[in-house]
């Protein structure tokens, strides 16, 4: 377990959703010496687990780490994919910032600097979130509604970008309907193609998206790393603003001094300017 250090202040299970009786929460970590006169910018991490499992523990020391920086950092639990199908989880996201958005005065967070970071299925859905600014069908009704879900920068770490290609790529079975995706999507891709490509950040790609850093390993065994680069070309292609780190030799799993310090200059530069 990530022991809290005495400089940041953690809030748990901070309810953020509801969906009648079903409350998500989420784990909010503030500088200890926080002046709320002064707003600091926020950064929300999502964990990954194929959209079918939680990890949220293993979060805690990256957001420690941020708070420490001076940001206002939060963890949250989405709805998974066993639980609930697609738009399910890109609506908790964007939840999630409407509440962080909405509560900013109390929590001491500027609304205007905004970020969102994730690794593999957080990954693809910090993605989503910073490509989908202005999509109703991607709200979701789980509170806070009329606040602005849209996001300030986006790391996103090996996701899914473009769930057709992946899953009829040889990563999944054209009738395996336990497969992550096929969870995620209520079916195999095939008989879920339109789903698929609703899914999929790149289908969602325009110059209106919100910064984005892609970090991705060139030996990824998961996620190829042309998931990454396609994402990358085609916000390029859009004039969005779009950086890509490859990381030699990199599998699915990394981090690291190196990848932190990017991140961390990612953001600086998009949400402390």
């Amino acid at each position: 377990m990530t022991a809290i250090p005495p400089d940041v202040v953690l809030s748990r299970d901070v309810v953020y959703a509801r969906y009648g009786a079903r409350a998500l929460t989420m784990h909010i970590l503030t500088p200890a010496a926080l002046d709320r006169a002064r707003p600091l910018p926020a950064i929300l991490h999502v964990h990954g687990g194929g959209w079918k499992v939680r990890d949220r523990k293993a979060l805690l020391a990256d957001i420690v780490r941020v708070a420490q920086r001076g940001y206002i950092a939060a963890t949250m639990h989405y709805r998974l994919s066993e639980e609930a199908r697609f738009p399910a989880q890109i609506q908790d996201l964007k939840c999630a910032v409407r509440f962080l958005r909405a509560n900013a005065v109390e929590l001491g967070i500027d609304p205007q600097r905004i970020g969102a970071w994730g690794y593999s299925a957080g990954g693809h859905l910090v993605a989503l979130l910073g490509v989908s600014g202005g999509r109703a069908d991607f709200e979701g009704d789980g509170g806070w509604a009329g606040t602005d879900s849209r996001v300030q920068a986006v790391v996103n770490c090996c996701g899914v970008i473009d769930i057709p290609s992946y899953s009829l790529g040889g990563h999944e079975s054209e009738d395996h309907a336990d497969h992550y995706a096929a969870l995620l999507l209520g079916g195999p891709t095939p008989q879920r193609l339109a789903e698929a490509r609703r899914a999929s950040p790149i289908t969602h790609v325009s110059r209106s998206a919100a910064p984005i850093l892609t970090i991705h390993g060139d030996q990824d065994e998961a996620v190829p790393i042309e998931q990454g680069r396609m994402f990358h070309r085609a916000l390029i292609s859009a004039g969005a603003p779009s950086e890509m780190i490859e990381l030699p030799g990199g599998r699915h799993e990394f981090g690291g001094p190196a990848i932190d310090a990017a991140v961390d200059d990612f953001f600086d530069r998009w949400l402390r300017a």
